[in-house]
């Protein structure tokens, strides 16, 4: 979680790095579409996936609607279903879609990078809450509305306590945990992801932190930001 912390700062909040911004485009989850649920009056909590089936018109009427996520199309700047998502993978309607060509759909990673977004404040979960409610960590989300739906990307609820927490890195957790010294999650998190810039191959350098359950190659996890919904590359 250290680790995670520094790279959503160095990489994604404090910079925007284009090597790794397409990567989380086309090769994990980071840009699909999560709904937003009134929890409290103005606060919301993360829900599930904004899938075709959810928004009408002809993306509901398309095969398997209810296991295709969809995700913001920048160039359009509106809804987009694209190709490899779990409802691809079955029946003869799809075939030939079960890859990840994007073709002209540029999903948008974060709603800060849509026209006309606005900020709600959302209820997230802090494990190092000690309570039995895990919630306990409230951020303002940039938002976008699809129909009566707030909707935001699976990135930016991670994105939300690191731009708005306190500044520089996060190493406590990783520390009481491992004994890694303060400067030692911070370096080794910026030699990861250097080091994937320099060879080209995000997960070549990665952490395997449960080998038994982890894929080497072309896994979600490559960036280490978001679980996996179906994307698969080919």
């Amino acid at each position: 979680m250290a680790m995670g912390h520094v790279v959503l700062k160095e990489f994604f909040a404090d910079r925007r790095v284009p090597f790794f911004d397409e990567y989380n485009r086309t090769y994990n989850d980071s840009p699909f579409l999560i709904t937003l649920d009134e929890h409290a009056p103005g606060v919301y909590r993360p829900g599930k996936n904004l899938v075709a089936g959810d928004v009408g018109g002809d993306l509901a009427e398309q095969a398997n609607a209810m296991f295709k996520p969809l995700v913001w199309d920048e160039n359009t700047d509106r809804i987009a279903s694209p190709n490899g998502t779990l409802g691809h993978r079955f029946g003869d309607a799809d075939a030939g879609r079960w890859n990840l060509i994007l073709g002209d759909i540029k999903p948008a990673l974060t709603m800060m990078d849509t026209p006309g977004h606005e900020m709600v404040e959302v209820e997230l979960p802090c494990f190092a809450n000690d309570a039995e409610e895990p919630f306990g960590l409230r951020r303002g989300v940039p938002v976008r509305r699809v129909g009566d739906r707030l909707v935001t990307t699976v990135l930016d609820p991670l994105l939300a306590p690191v731009r708005c927490g306190p500044p520089g890195p996060c190493p406590a957790p990783g520390r009481r945990i491992t004994t890694m010294s303060k400067a030692s999650t911070p370096r080794m998190a910026g030699d990861h992801h250097q080091r994937s810039r320099r060879t080209g191959h995000p997960g070549r350098p990665r952490v395997r932190a449960e080998r038994d359950r982890h894929q080497w190659a072309l896994h979600d996890h490559h960036a280490g930001l978001a679980p996996t919904t179906g994307t698969t590359p080919t």
